[in-house]
């Protein structure tokens, strides 16, 4: 029995750009901009990170507490980038204002 090949639960920019257009992937990005759900969810995302740069500061100030200090404030500040920043990125990305660029690990 042959198995049937599963479409991947998420998809890169990468796959999406090779089964879409570009316009459309933008298309779709500007409707997800304007629309009540993604303002919900940012105002969601900005109420978790003023909650998340408190206890990391809170952490922060603690003895023994500056690792969890850092992973709150690294969370945090993956809150605000996406609340903030993250659809014009890749709307950026979509119209080839920036290049994805990859940069190579250091060796070790």
């Amino acid at each position: 029995m042959r198995k049937q090949k599963k479409s991947p639960l998420i998809q890169s920019l990468e796959e999406l750009i090779s089964d879409y257009d570009r316009s459309q992937l933008l298309t779709a990005l500007q409707h997800l901009e304007n629309d009540l759900s993604w303002k919900v969810f940012k105002a969601a995302l900005m109420k978790e990170y003023l909650s998340t740069v408190a206890y990391a500061l809170d952490n922060a100030s603690k003895t023994g507490s500056q690792i969890e200090a850092a992973y709150q404030a690294g969370a945090a500040q993956t809150m605000y980038d996406t609340a903030t920043s993250l659809i014009t990125k890749y709307q950026d990305v979509l119209q080839n204002k920036v290049g994805a660029i990859e940069t190579p690990r250091p060796e070790e």
